[in-house]
């Protein structure tokens, strides 16, 4: 391991490890560690856009929801 690098060691429960399988599946990555890198990058850009004052919109078929995440609510 070189020096940049930290092991971190996790433990999950069966639910949650298919659900970081089905995620890999989907969107093609290389290993459930990208998975959870491209989730932290994620969650990263949302937690600063609501600190700022954006909220969340989901949008299908011309109708706008907004998107509440508990924990992000400005």
């Amino acid at each position: 391991m070189t020096p940049d690098k930290i092991r971190l060691t996790l433990d999950l429960t069966k639910p949650l490890d298919d659900r970081l399988e089905r995620l890999k599946h989907l969107t093609g990555a290389a290993s459930k560690a990208d998975v959870l890198r491209e989730s932290l990058r994620l969650y990263e850009f949302l937690v600063a856009r609501v600190a700022e004052g954006s909220s969340l919109h989901l949008e299908r078929d011309g109708r706008s929801e907004r998107l509440i995440i508990l924990g992000l609510t400005a």
